[in-house]
């Protein structure tokens, strides 16, 4: 599954625009994520800034992703993507069985 998630990612950002904007948009959205994740861990980080820094970089992620012309492919939807076909499989394959109340 990992395997087929680095290859998902790679095919998604092939465009060096794409490229640049996710690492100008990483940095900020750890930092912003961290920043929210700190506040609410108690530690003196402002909120209202964490957030901002987190939107620049999902604003970064979805430009390059639009400039790309694959919006739709951007990590979460993949990530879904990739866990409910797994999970359909697994479904698929009669290995759950699910009783009726």
């Amino acid at each position: 599954m990992i395997k087929a998630f680095a290859v998902m990612l790679k095919n998604t950002h092939m465009h060096p625009a794409n490229r640049i904007l996710h690492a100008f948009g990483m940095p900020l959205y750890i930092f912003g994520f961290g920043s929210i994740i700190g506040h609410l861990a108690g530690y003196n980080f402002d909120p209202v800034q964490g957030a901002l820094f987190w939107l620049a970089g999902l604003t970064a992620f979805t430009i390059g992703h639009k400039i790309e012309g694959n919006l739709w492919a951007i990590t979460p939807v993949l990530a879904g993507r990739l866990i409910v076909r797994k999970v359909g499989r697994y479904l698929a394959a009669d290995r759950i069985h699910v009783k009726a109340a």
